[in-house]
């Protein structure tokens, strides 16, 4: 039975469906095999289309692990708005403002705290250095979860991200909340961590009540 796979540009019939990108025998022009996040099935195509199926993808991508992070600081009620975007770009930017909006809001700490991480990994996929004021403003969160607990915590462990290697040479260690608030050990300006388009300083530690202080009660 003869083929019923045609080349996208010349339509000239091909010896069965290709298993990656190839030239067509009868035009020269390079035939790409994709699947789109609404088909996929894989499926010959032009350049133009390859390209509209890559974009259709960075935006499907985006827009998942958005989805997940609108989950953390509470807002997906703004998901549908989301979804309207056109591409990726958009899509992240209007996640950014949403971000931005929780985090300059007054709602609970947690949710800020997961607002500011979304913005410093924003920035930092850009390259942008503000990324360290938005961890820095995610620790203050913590600290004040922490202080909000009623439960009296005046001390916090620092514990080093997993591959923070200046904050684990230093180990686990205990603060004061007070020193903590004052002298911000975290996000450690020294940590070697990158991320997206920053070479050093995506510090992954984080503050938790003291085990010397549930010791001692």
């Amino acid at each position: 039975m003869p083929s019923s796979e045609q080349c996208p540009y010349c339509q000239a019939p091909l010896q069965g469906l290709p298993s990656r990108k190839t030239k067509c025998p009868s035009c020269a022009a390079v035939i790409h095999l994709k699947t789109t996040p609404e088909d996929r099935t894989k499926r010959l195509m032009t350049d133009a289309q390859a390209a509209d199926a890559e974009r259709a993808w960075r935006r499907h991508h985006a827009l998942a692990e958005v989805e997940r992070s609108l989950a953390t600081f509470g807002r997906t009620d703004r998901l549908l708005e989301l979804r309207a975007a056109a591409d990726a770009g958009e899509v992240e930017r209007l996640a950014a403002g949403i971000a931005l909006e929780v985090a300059l809001g007054h709602g609970q700490p947690s949710l800020r705290k997961m607002a500011h991480l979304h913005l410093a990994r924003f920035m930092a996929k850009r390259g942008d250095e503000e990324f360290r004021g938005h961890l820095r403003k995610a620790a203050y969160c913590q600290l004040e979860e922490v202080m909000n607990a009623g439960l009296g915590i005046d001390m916090v462990d620092i514990l080093p991200g997993a591959d923070d290697a200046v904050c684990l040479a230093t180990g686990q260690r205990s603060v004061p909340i007070h020193r903590a608030l004052r002298e911000e050990p975290i996000p450690n300006p020294r940590c070697p961590r990158g991320f997206g388009g920053v070479s050093a300083g995506y510090c992954t530690c984080m503050y938790v009540a003291a085990k010397a202080w549930f010791e001692r009660r």
